[in-house]
């Protein structure tokens, strides 16, 4: 950043406040200047365009305008209130300055008389707010804006990190890198490999008789009784229809910008399809990248395509030989290996060759480490943790293994750089990066994404099986965190504790704040449950709470989960519909919760002040979550119950109001709480804070959080779960988990938002599955339109019926529905035994009787009892 550079916040505000008053221009009362929006900013922040009715009809560079700015904001500033003082303190800063003595003028004046509550902004900028917007993010547009990756180490001696190894202890020691007649001084980045972006194309257009053609070519590489690419093909393009007013029989035309899905059966030839287009782009010189769901998918597609354009290459007169890589995380290449290996049955009598197993699945993940045979350490530094990239010398700093050039780890980089076909597994591309450094458009940069690599340096993208891509970009959105334990030293904010006494005062001051109030919230939480004095469940039959005791359910707890319950006990003669909960409601219940400094409206709240009643609760609620060294639970459950006993007459009904009021306080505490240690750990992960760095990978992790921070819901949900109640003494445990970002969005939009954030453009990107549109399958269903598909062989072949199933006589919980969401994985298995048998016992014997006499050869059934 230059000198006269001001910091990213507020470049991001004033360019923020631009656009929306070119986009969004609003005008207020009294004043005939047009105004820019605060919750009109941050939106253009959020990353969550599609719901603007304009986006679509916008030109590329003003979408790639927008999505620069939304790349390269604070994830927080998408919020409007965080957003809004971010403006207000840019714009009104505290300090006015002395009389006659100028004060800088802001680029835009706050609107409104009291300009600590503005919730908008008039620019004067002086000119053009979009060129007045290019200008705030121009610095981030610099080659120079990305990080330069470490030097190559020269010859000498270097240290190596020291790392812990299970059963292993503390590894460390040093690598003495020898001086050879060509290698006298440490490589340039020019030894890195070198890949470029491609230019934007609005459209691709690949013929279907070239694809035929194709096909049949390769097909020639077989004996006649095993040539399938061909016929499968054209039976595909037969059947397949298409939204587009040219059929897919004449020319298949993908274009640039969201995701278009290709919906066909099993068995159809999708894998025929991607396989014959990759031969397809490769001939024509241009770069794909296909996205599969593993490894052993990836090596079989690259072995088949590999095989492919050696074939075509005899028969093509061609300028530039036609590639394909396999671009895998080099962290567990040897474990893969080794995996793999053990899968091979080999003959003690034969020579040892494993002929294509081993050339196709163990040959491209084995490697060997050269610095091994220079290293003095305290033991083996294990397969994927070498010190590739953290050698260390006195005033040289972090540098880089000098064999990473020669190196079989890294080869694959290398020779995706160069290759027309680039194979990648699901979660490489959505949480993997290249590793090391590449020089990408003539400069070397660092931190280099699959994702980005992928949508950056091809023409065309192609998911295989979206439906789990879009599943597992779920998985990635959802992670865990230790928050307290009875096991010592072993929950994450505690050690953050610890590690922040490395920082200097001003940073520990900004840190602890947020760590310090979760490990309170935690203990406190955990600790009341540990000793009955507040539980997560509520049990309205005793009965209930005799078969199955709180310690027995794995299931996840929300802050806001039992408001339905909560609402129902407060307010008997409220109706609460089946289809959500009234806003009214919930404003009244928020309404009895502690207020955050400025945060009053942040979750709704009822208008106008509350009854003294209700006054006292929510004060008596304030102290459990700021206690001031005091233990309040009981003193406050006693005068809780003082204090409603005259409006809530029956004592059971009102411990479980307090318990749920209790334990929602808390949680919401826990919540607002752990959103400031992500921000505040944020900042500090490349201070060399090792909890720091694991609680932002536990908390915000993957492409899914970096481009759309925003929440589903418009905010992170946060869910928690307490174990070890068996032996809460020494296993006690509080977890939170919390799913951040928008995975459907990320992957209806892979080719549209996604890459223009990453990439800096819009992409053709295809997604292949048969069950990929499957309406109100959360995981499954990908919002896309569906632009190429066929039917199924027969149509109404497969129906589903709804039934209840019930536990049966004999059973302690008889007549109650079978629900295996929730149990302890200890109860799980009994309870998918009994759904199993009274399913079969209640309505599949019955439907055999009859089919045994109606169609004899289907007879036939298989109970499959499984939690989804």
């Amino acid at each position: 950043m230059g000198v006269s550079d001001p910091t990213v916040q507020t470049s991001v505000v004033n360019a923020a406040l631009a656009l929306a008053a070119h986009y969004f221009p609003r005008r207020i009362a009294g004043d005939a200047r047009d105004a820019a929006g605060f919750a009109d900013a941050a939106f253009l922040l959020s990353g969550k365009y599609t719901v603007w009715d304009r986006w679509n009809g916008l030109a590329h560079a003003e979408k790639q305008r927008i999505a620069l700015l939304g790349s390269v904001a604070p994830a927080d500033l998408a919020e409007h209130r965080a957003f809004s003082v971010a403006a207000r303190t840019i714009l009104a800063p505290p300090d006015p300055g002395t009389e006659g003595k100028p004060v800088a003028l802001a680029a835009f004046e706050l609107a409104g008389k009291n300009p600590f509550q503005a919730d908008a902004a008039y620019p004067r900028v002086g000119g053009d707010l979009l060129e007045y917007a290019d200008r705030q993010t121009a610095r981030f547009r610099r080659p120079s804006a990305r990080p330069k990756p470490p030097d190559f180490a020269g010859p000498g001696t270097w240290t190596t990190p020291t790392i812990y190894v299970k059963d292993g202890g503390q590894i460390y020691g040093r690598v003495r890198i020898p001086r050879y007649p060509h290698f006298t001084e440490p490589f340039g980045h020019d030894r890195l490999p070198r890949a470029s972006t491609v230019a934007y194309e609005p459209e691709l257009r690949i013929p279907a008789n070239e694809l035929l053609s194709l096909a049949a070519q390769i097909d020639e590489r077989f004996p006649a009784d095993k040539r399938f690419l061909h016929i499968t093909l054209s039976g595909l393009f037969e059947v397949l229809q298409t939204t587009d007013t040219v059929s897919p029989c004449d020319v298949m035309t993908m274009s640039a910008g969201g995701l278009e899905i290709f919906h066909a059966p099993t068995g159809t030839g999708k894998s025929v399809l991607v396989r014959v287009m990759a031969s397809w782009f490769a001939l024509n010189n241009r770069r794909l990248a296909i996205v599969q769901p593993d490894i052993k998918s990836c090596l079989a597609m690259t072995w088949n395509i590999r095989g492919d354009l050696a074939h075509l290459q005899t028969k093509h007169a061609l300028e530039h030989m036609p590639t394909c890589a396999h671009l895998m995380s080099t962290s567990r290449m040897h474990e893969r290996a080794v995996k793999h290996a053990s899968l091979i049955d080999e003959d003690p009598g034969a020579p040892g060759d494993w002929g294509l197993r081993g050339e196709r699945d163990i040959d491209p993940l084995a490697y060997g480490c050269a610095q091994r045979e220079f290293t003095e350490a305290t033991g083996d530094y294990p397969p994927g943790r070498e010190p590739c990239l953290s050698l260390v010398r006195q005033g040289v700093g972090m540098s880089a293994c000098p064999w990473i050039p020669t190196c079989s780890k890294f080869a694959p980089v290398y020779q995706a750089c160069d290759a027309n076909v680039v194979v990648m597994n699901h979660f490489l591309f959505l949480q993997g990066s290249l590793r090391i450094g590449v020089n990408l458009d003539g400069r070397p940069v660092y931190t280099l994404t699959a994702a980005e690599f992928a949508l950056r340096t091809c023409h065309a993208v192609l998911i295989d099986e979206v439906d789990q891509f879009q599943s597992r970009a779920i998985e990635r959105c959802a992670s865990d965190v230790k928050l307290h334990s009875r096991r010592h030293w072993t929950s994450a904010p505690q050690s953050m504790d610890t590690d922040a006494k490395r920082l200097p005062i001003h940073d520990e001051n900004e840190l602890l704040p947020s760590v310090s109030h979760v490990r309170l919230m935690a203990e406190f939480l955990l600790l009341s449950i540990c000793r009955n004095a507040l539980t997560l469940t509520v049990v309205e039959d005793k009965r209930a709470e005799e078969r199955i005791p709180d310690q027995t359910s794995s299931r996840w707890h929300m802050a806001r989960g039992r408001d339905r319950t909560l609402a129902a006990l407060l307010w008997p003669d409220l109706e609460v519909g089946e289809a959500g909960i009234p806003a009214e409601v919930i404003e009244r219940i928020n309404a009895l919760m502690p207020e955050r400094y400025q945060q009053e409206d942040r979750h709704g709240r009822a208008s106008g002040t509350l009854e003294p009643v209700w006054a006292d609760v929510q004060r008596g609620l304030n102290a459990l979550v700021g206690p001031r060294g005091e233990t309040l639970l009981d003193a406050v459950k006693i005068e809780l119950h003082e204090l409603l006993e005259d409006s809530i007459s029956d004592g059971h009904r009102r411990a479980q109001i307090i318990n749920l009021l209790a334990t929602r306080a808390v949680m919401i505490e826990l919540d607002e709480a752990l959103a400031e240690v992500r921000k505040t750990a944020q900042r500090y992960r490349s201070s060399g804070l090792r909890s720091a760095q694991k609680i932002v990978e536990q908390l915000q992790n993957s492409a899914i959080t970096a481009v759309m921070p925003i929440g589903m819901l418009g905010r992170s949900l946060t869910g928690y779960r307490v174990t070890g109640l068996d032996d809460r003494e020494r296993s006690a445990e509080l977890v939170a988990q919390t799913i951040g970002g928008d995975p459907h969005l990320f992957t209806a939009e892979l080719g549209g938002i996604v890459s223009l954030s990453l990439a800096g453009t819009q992409r053709p990107v295809m997604g292949l599955s048969a069950t990929a549109f499957f309406p109100q399958a959360v995981r499954e269903h990908v919002h896309a339109p569906v632009r190429w598909w066929m039917t199924d062989a027969q149509a109404r072949s497969i129906r589903a019926r709804k039934r209840r199933v019930e536990y049966g006589k004999g059973h302690p919980l008889f007549g109650e529905p079978i629900k295996v969401s929730g149990l302890h994985t200890s109860r799980k298995r009994d309870a998918l035994i009994e759904l199993g048998d009274q399913l079969y016992d209640r309505y599949i014997r019955s439907e055999l009787e009859k089919a045994a006499v109606n169609d004899p050869d289907r007879a036939h059934v298989l109970v499959v009892a499984k939690s989804l």
